[in-house]
């Protein structure tokens, strides 16, 4: 049994109260999660079967070629951006993974979520204009970064997609699906509220919840009154902000090991230039849910970032919205709580594992 199919057995096994154990087996949803395991590797498997069965010429296909592992740089609207697609694009809809910042990157999501992810089926990774290993002009605005992504999925050649936004990169991919309904299968919303006007900001208390002594509290509360909620990531400290976005301190190491492993930071620059743009004069999350399009909530119960009851009001406004709220994590679930991430994930995508190229799932 695979790896992900027995953590979801032992998700269903009770203990005894004088030892041994009880499994009631998996539900219904979680069969259809170990079929849709089980069926992405058979695809995988045997399209680098028949990757291998040609001869090493220069006739050798495309599909072939990103059977495996294709990390290249693309240049989409004058700008060279970092790509990498793991899987074969021929069989099931792939899963994008659009990170978050302003400005981040997805070093760390490749490597501690990556692995388990690419088990399911094929998933491109890329990294934004000006953000990790992409270049950038000085260009940046959300309009722009979303025709990035749609100049990316012609590119690639992909009928449909499914989107798997973390924290910012949730609200780049709403915006996406809002102006490409039709090329999008399925939506992933990582610790993403998509805040419109009346959507409180959780940043000044949920930074004051976890400061260590007062003097950190008062600087909090000082930089709010001062100048707004966002004026607190100038006076936190890197400890305040492990406990911010972390519920467990070995997360915040491990994640900050790969931070520094990688060697890219976050200048800052598309952060400014996104804050400086009006607001939107419709809420993105009006637009969104006028569309006839299968979303998935993520969210951490301790994520003070997005905010659990924004995740639970944004999964209530929209039709086809299911909440996943992970009890152990903070805003990254993913690391905190990768084995049920993973299940969650399979579970929304399984009914894609059925068919080739995004079909639609029937009925």
């Amino acid at each position: 049994m695979s790896t992900l199919a027995g953590s979801i057995w032992r998700m269903n096994s009770r203990q005894r109260p004088h030892g041994g154990t009880t499994c009631t087996g998996p539900s219904p949803r979680q069969t259809a999660t170990i079929f849709a395991i089980l069926y992405s590797r058979a695809v995988t498997i045997a399209a680098m079967a028949a990757c291998s069965a040609q001869k090493p010429n220069h006739g050798i296909s495309r599909a072939c070629e990103t059977a495996v592992v294709d990390e290249s740089y693309v240049e989409l609207n004058g700008v060279r951006q970092w790509v990498r697609v793991v899987g074969d694009l021929r069989g099931r809809t792939p899963v994008v993974v659009v990170h978050g910042g302003p400005g981040g990157f997805v070093y760390d999501f490749e490597r501690l979520t990556g692995p388990g992810l690419e088990q399911l089926g094929p998933v491109v990774y890329y990294e934004q204009r000006g953000s990790g290993r992409s270049d950038g002009d000085g260009r940046y605005a959300v309009p722009l970064l979303v025709d990035d992504l749609e100049q990316l999925r012609r590119h690639l050649g992909l009928p449909r997609i499914v989107l798997l936004g973390i924290s910012f990169g949730g609200d780049l991919a709403a915006e996406y699906t809002v102006a490409y309904p039709d090329r999008v299968a399925g939506l992933i919303l990582q610790g993403t509220a998509l805040a419109g006007p009346l959507t409180p900001s959780t940043w000044g208390s949920g930074f004051e919840a976890v400061a260590a002594d007062d003097e950190m509290r008062a600087a909090i509360r000082g930089a709010v009154a001062e100048s707004g909620p966002g004026a607190v990531w100038d006076v936190v400290d890197r400890e305040t902000v492990d406990r911010f976005l972390f519920r467990r301190p070995a997360a915040a190491r491990r994640v900050r090991e790969l931070w520094e492993e990688s060697g890219l930071i976050n200048t800052g620059e598309m952060a400014a230039a996104l804050a400086a743009e009006p607001p939107r004069r419709v809420p993105l999350v009006d637009e969104l849910a006028a569309l006839d399009v299968r979303v998935l909530v993520l969210v951490g119960f301790w994520d003070r970032n997005a905010g659990v009851d924004a995740c639970r009001d944004l999964a209530t406004r929209l039709p086809q919205a299911q909440l996943r709220v992970f009890g152990e994590s903070a805003h990254f679930p993913n690391v905190e709580e990768p084995d049920r991430y993973l299940a969650e994930v399979a579970a929304f995508t399984a009914a894609d594992a059925l068919f080739l190229a995004g079909e639609a799932f029937p009925g």
